[in-house]
């Protein structure tokens, strides 16, 4: 959804014809993309009855400065009378991503009370007459099962792979994970029937992921100025979605594998947690590269093949991705919880503790006869780095 909420003193005829929502704006709009509403009439992390928007917007623009206003209301009917709970309430938003200097955009988010069960959410900017405000279309989080451990996919972009997308989901679902949530950006026809047939059956949650678009346009330059394709994003979304569902959520790319030390996650992690003085906000795994051969064809594909040729190389840690407890993270990034809990801190396992597995290149076979093709998973060069903000 993007929005662009008028100042004050803009003529009110802007709110039914706002400008564009682009970098080229007038300075006197409040532009931003609001990337989800939600609606937590219970929360692991908040008291009762919040709302949270999850944002896109330009680092150290005017919006930093702004004070909005939402106005959340409910309506219900007896058989003799109709009642109506209103609350006005102001917010400001808050930075939810860690500073990058080479990035014009960032994620905020912002929190505020609301009326129980609303049916109606505006927002906008500005006291009395002047005031102006747009309706905004909210969601509910995730509350169809309650699970001790979760998964949150970084988006797949451009995923061709589908070996890797079978393996991850069919290692996490051997170690007992039932909730999966994958974000897809795009994929070859045959990886996305692979993941509508895991979706079919529920075993995995699928959450589109578009680039933004400004007036049903792609915006390039937008795109361009998020961390690493708005993941930072995603990974926030997942947890205001999901984080109610899990008490943990392991966060990382689908080539990211954590193996439990103990065949069970949720007792590793609780361990871990109690070794930290119980105020882990998240664990982070240091990852080790893993070469692995398989074939390109799926009537020869075997999972336990492929695993037995995996290859680790422990004498080269890569940077750690992470498992963090939802009930003391507001906000994630792509290697660890950015808005965390008072009196909480992050707990970088030992190695010889637990270790998440980089399944990072791949070595494809012709018909078992030799090496056909060697590959870095989601490292290809696809558009000139020079010009994107990727900083991982």
């Amino acid at each position: 959804m993007n929005i662009a909420l008028p100042s004050p003193s803009d003529n009110k005829d802007t709110v039914n014809n706002p400008a564009p929502v682009n970098n080229q704006a007038p300075k006197q709009h409040h532009n931003f993309v609001l990337i989800a509403a939600i609606y937590n009439r219970k929360s692991r992390l908040y008291t009762d009855n919040k709302f949270v928007l999850l944002i896109n917007a330009p680092v150290g623009g005017p919006i930093e400065q702004t004070i909005f206003v939402a106005n959340s209301s409910n309506a219900t009917t007896t058989n003799t009378n109709a009642h109506h709970h209103f609350l006005a309430t102001n917010f400001a938003l808050t930075r939810a991503a860690p500073p990058n200097i080479f990035c014009k955009w960032t994620t905020f988010i912002a929190v505020f009370d609301s009326v129980e069960q609303p049916n109606k959410l505006q927002i906008g900017h500005g006291n009395g007459p002047s005031h102006q405000s747009v309706p905004v279309q909210f969601q509910l989080p995730y509350m169809e099962r309650r699970v001790k451990v979760g998964t949150c996919f970084s988006p797949l972009f451009l995923a061709e792979h589908w070996q890797l997308v079978v393996l991850a989901i069919e290692i996490y679902r051997h170690y007992g994970i039932q909730l999966q949530v994958v974000y897809l950006m795009s994929a070859i026809e045959g990886v996305f029937e692979i993941l509508q047939a895991y979706s079919s059956k529920e075993h995995i949650q699928l959450e589109p992921w578009a680039s933004i678009e400004i007036d049903g346009q792609i915006d390039k330059e937008m795109n361009l100025e998020l961390d690493w394709r708005n993941q930072a994003t995603a990974h926030t979304d997942c947890l205001l979605k999901y984080g109610y569902a899990a008490e943990f959520l392991i966060v990382g790319d689908m080539d990211d594998i954590l193996i439990p030390d103990d065949k069970e996650y949720y007792a590793e992690f609780i361990r871990n947690d109690y070794r930290h003085k119980k105020n882990a906000v998240a664990l982070l795994y240091q990852r080790y590269t893993v070469d692995i051969i398989t074939t390109r064809n799926s009537s020869k594909f075997s999972l336990f093949n492929a695993l037995t040729s995996a290859k680790v190389a422990f004498y080269q840690p890569d940077d750690p991705k992470y498992v963090v407890n939802t009930s003391r993270a507001e906000s994630l990034w792509i290697h660890w919880p950015v808005i965390i809990k008072p009196n909480t801190a992050t707990r970088l396992v030992p190695s010889t503790e637990g270790r998440m597995l980089h399944f990072r290149n791949w070595h494809f076979l012709e018909d078992d006869n030799g090496i056909l093709a060697s590959e870095n998973y989601m490292h290809r060069k696809v558009v000139n780095t020079s010009k994107i903000c990727l900083l991982s």
